[in-house]
């Protein structure tokens, strides 16, 4: 009588953990440069001059970030993020019992930016993403995450607790 066994996974380097799915959800409302540039009091071509950028989406009143990211893991499973990212593939290829992973990024700066302030309300939006890693073929999928960071300026973008529909203790 055979006896099915659990497959022993290959060795790190002949696995490979690769995007499976992919999910978002932006915000209905939609805010375009001409909105902000009154608030900020420059033009909507300087903001998109800088940035790239003609509009973002702001998430509606009664709307939690939670909500948004709900939405985008349900697509996902057929956009923090990077770095959550490089934890579930380091996770992933450490434990070889563990074969898919989900990632969600998910913001809704608009509630807690100034947005009057040109060196941030012209940058951010509203919105989520999210990918499901799995186990793939050697040579397949993501081969490297090299991430770095600069705080210098972080106290344009900080915020204790970000909005949740049900917020942790700690943010009570």
């Amino acid at each position: 009588m055979k006896r099915n066994r659990e497959r022993a996974a290959p060795a790190n380097h002949h696995v490979a953990i690769a995007i499976a799915g992919t999910g978002a959800c932006l915000p209905s409302t939609v805010v375009p440069n001409a909105v902000l540039s009154d608030r900020m009091q420059v033009a909507p071509e300087w903001i998109e001059e800088r940035t790239g950028i003609r509009e973002r989406r702001v998430a509606a009143d009664g709307e939690a970030t939670s909500d948004l990211a709900t939405a985008a893991a349900r697509r996902a499973m057929l956009h923090g993020f990077v770095y959550a990212l490089a934890v579930a593939r380091s996770m992933m290829l450490t434990n070889p019992r563990l074969r898919h992973a989900l990632v969600i990024g998910a913001d809704v700066c608009s509630r807690i930016l100034d947005s009057t302030d040109s060196r941030t309300a012209s940058l951010f939006g509203d919105g989520t993403g999210a990918v499901v890693l799995s186990r793939a073929l050697a040579g397949l999928g993501i081969t490297d995450i090299d991430l770095g960071a600069d705080g210098a300026k972080a106290h344009y973008v900080r915020e204790a607790g970000w909005p949740a529909a049900r917020p942790t203790r700690h943010q009570r």
